[in-house]
């Protein structure tokens, strides 16, 4: 049962490094190149160099500077996610809060500007931004007429939007 398991847990870092260096890639196409993009493929490729050479490196780690070299990549890495789970269920649990209805600004953050085209992420935070704005609050804007078109689009953002 053991020798299983030992052949299988190459093959899990090998998997999880592609899926490090291909969330890295597929990331990069829709946003723009910064640590938190980048980061998941240099785990990757960590992963995906660890589960390569598994065997070679667990015999180079168990003893002299492989063995405090591999505990302290361990301890790393274990610091590593639980910080991630600690911060990222923090970043969830505000992040879904309605906004204050007494707010005096909309705030949006990240995501790429290429000239004057924004990346695929940035317009979506754009739109839910004016969403939030057109329809979840209750404001005076000067109009320099009757445009029907804002109330087709007020109505199409309530749709769009469940404020």
């Amino acid at each position: 049962m053991k020798k299983k398991l030992q052949k299988k847990i190459p093959l899990f870092f090998k998997i999880l490094g592609a899926s490090g260096i291909l969330d890295c890639l597929s990331i990069s196409l829709v946003s723009n190149f910064n640590f938190g993009t980048l980061f998941p493929g240099g785990m990757g490729c960590i992963f995906l160099i660890y589960g390569c050479f598994y065997q070679k490196l667990n015999n180079w780690g168990k003893s002299g500077f492989g063995k405090i070299f591999m505990k302290t990549a361990k301890i790393g890495f274990c610091f590593f996610f639980i910080s991630f789970f600690i911060i990222t269920s923090i970043v969830i649990q505000n992040g879904a809060k309605t906004p204050d209805k007494n707010a005096d600004a909309i705030i949006v953050l990240g995501a790429a500007l290429r000239g004057w085209t924004v990346s695929p992420a940035l317009a979506q935070r754009l739109d839910t931004a004016k969403c939030i704005l057109y329809c979840c609050y209750r404001f005076s804007r000067p109009s320099g007429g009757q445009n029907r078109s804002r109330s087709y689009e007020r109505i199409s953002c309530n749709k769009r939007c469940s404020c």
